[in-house]
């Protein structure tokens, strides 16, 4: 269930699991550390709420940084939680769009996808330019056609050139060149 910020309140409520109050000066680093051991899902879920209502990059950063060993399970809490900070878990996310680790930048794809940033375009752009992995491509294609312009076409038919032997590849593209080039 992805955790939405604007869902998060100072009060209780039966539906949601509260917000917890942290102190002042309680560091939110330790807060986030402690998701990793905690295995109780409703307080878990505090604790992303508190985390997201934070807003903060830096957080946001070290929440990515958590990606790597989570279970599955805290993983996906993760991402939603990360996808619910758009406006400040944007930046780090692309930053993980030059990781050698091909699932973490799948998963900094699956933070960005619907990420208001202007400068998103050219992040997928840019990743595009050099990726080699199949399914990183094809997740970037189909998000850069939501957000792209005709002018990403030409780097898209390049990618049919690259992997020549993908029907699954040569269909992605072919898509998202339509899409662009009927957005104009």
């Amino acid at each position: 269930m992805p955790l939405k910020k604007s869902a998060v309140s100072a009060t209780s409520s039966p539906s949601l699991p509260p917000v917890l109050a942290v102190p002042a000066g309680q560091d939110l680093f330790r807060l986030a550390e402690q998701l990793a051991h905690t295995a109780d899902r409703a307080q878990r879920e505090a604790m992303l709420l508190t985390l997201i209502r934070a807003g903060d990059a830096d957080i946001a950063e070290h929440l990515i940084s958590l990606l790597p060993a989570a279970d599955v399970t805290l993983r996906n809490e993760l991402l939603d939680a990360l996808r619910d900070m758009d406006d400040v878990a944007s930046l780090p996310a692309a930053r993980l769009l030059n990781n050698p680790d091909v699932n973490l930048r799948i998963y900094a794809l699956s933070i960005l996808e619907n990420a208001r940033d202007p400068a998103l375009g050219d992040w997928l752009a840019g990743l595009l330019g050099y990726e080699t992995e199949i399914n990183v491509c094809a997740t970037a294609v189909e998000i850069l056609s939501e957000v792209g312009s005709s002018s990403h076409v030409p780097l898209l038919k390049t990618l049919k050139l690259r992997f020549p032997q993908s029907p699954f590849m040569a269909a992605v593209v072919d898509a998202a060149v339509a899409r662009l080039d009927g957005d104009d």
